[in-house]
């Protein structure tokens, strides 16, 4: 038997698993079998999971999979913190990329695990969180994580934390799973932002399905979002610009629902002091007003290039649907 007395404590559930079974032939059942198979190891892979002996190479971690859910243990550091939210972020964007969409929880507590058996308050405070809060396609960050990050001192480790922290503007926390890098790549780059869109554009304009409508208009909603952050903070703090790819190409089009976000590092007085970000802001709203009214995207360098024409260059993935 496991016992860790304090463990973060993940749980995870792939939406739309019951239609992937339900009424499909067996010869289909066993060809999405082994897609989402192929997917869910290949995203397990961030955890430090070893295919061939199904074992983390990383010891700390415990991780259960059955049925559409996933359930992760990691004894609780500061470090150790980091290292979960940023293998989670990581974790739902490789499975984005397979059209597979999670919802979750994450919370601290006492870990039980038998050969059998999860006995975990966490766990079940987790499962609470992805079935009650989290709504939407996202992983959400209990209020006592949140409290624990607040009191990490070392100002290099709690800004890389908060990074992977968005708020909501009804004081909801979740996994900021779309942190960009301006280096083009599969993951967190331009191709991934670029493909999303697409993916997004496309099942908005062709469901009928309420529920799924409301799901990807929020997904295009955070999508938006970061990527205007993204230009927001690479502005601020004064990163060369030159060679970044615009902007402009990677907004999802017809998004007429707006929910208000806030990644927490914006509230770190350490980012702020780093960045000087005080003073830059007055510079910016002396010319252009209240900062939160600024599009950065139209104030982006070559925002309508004709570079925008082409489609980065991009990795081949797997349609489940």
């Amino acid at each position: 038997m496991v016992v860790i007395k304090k463990a973060i404590v993940c749980y995870f559930d792939i939406l739309g698993f019951r239609s992937l079974v339900k009424n499909k032939s067996r010869k289909k059942r066993i060809e999405i079998s082994k897609k989402l198979d192929y997917s869910i190891q290949k995203a397990l892979t961030v955890f430090g999971i070893d295919k061939q002996n199904e074992k983390s190479k990383d010891a700390d971690w415990k991780i259960r999979v059955f049925s559409d859910c996933i359930c992760l243990a990691k004894p609780l550091s500061d470090i150790g913190i980091g290292i979960c939210l940023s293998a989670i972020s990581e974790f739902i964007q490789i499975l984005m990329t397979d059209n597979i969409l999670i919802r979750g929880g994450v919370e601290i507590g006492e870990y039980i695990e038998s050969e059998f058996i999860l006995f975990s308050q966490a766990q079940v405070n987790a499962y609470e969180l992805e079935s009650e809060k989290a709504i939407y396609p996202r992983v959400i960050i209990s209020k006592n994580i949140i409290e624990y990050i607040k009191k990490i001192n070392d100002d290099g480790l709690r800004l890389m934390i908060k990074a992977y922290v968005i708020e909501d503007d009804l004081e909801c926390f979740f996994i900021n799973y779309l942190e960009f890098d301006e280096e083009d790549g599969i993951i967190s780059g331009h191709s991934f932002f670029y493909e999303q869109k697409k993916k997004i554009e496309n099942i908005l304009a062709s469901t009928k399905i309420e529920d799924i409508k409301k799901k990807y208009m929020w997904l295009a909603t955070v999508h938006n979002w970061a990527i205007r952050q993204a230009a927001k903070t690479i502005k601020l703090a004064g990163i060369d610009e030159d060679n970044i790819w615009s902007f402009n190409l990677l907004l999802i089009k017809n998004v007429d629902i707006e929910f208000g976000f806030h990644c927490l590092i914006e509230d770190d007085n350490s980012f702020n002091e780093y960045y000087n970000i005080k003073d830059k802001i007055k510079y910016y709203e002396s010319y252009f007003g209240n900062i939160n009214n600024i599009d950065w995207i139209k104030k982006w360098p070559h925002a309508s290039s004709e570079d925008d024409e082409e489609e980065p260059d991009r990795e081949d993935d797997i349609n489940l649907f």
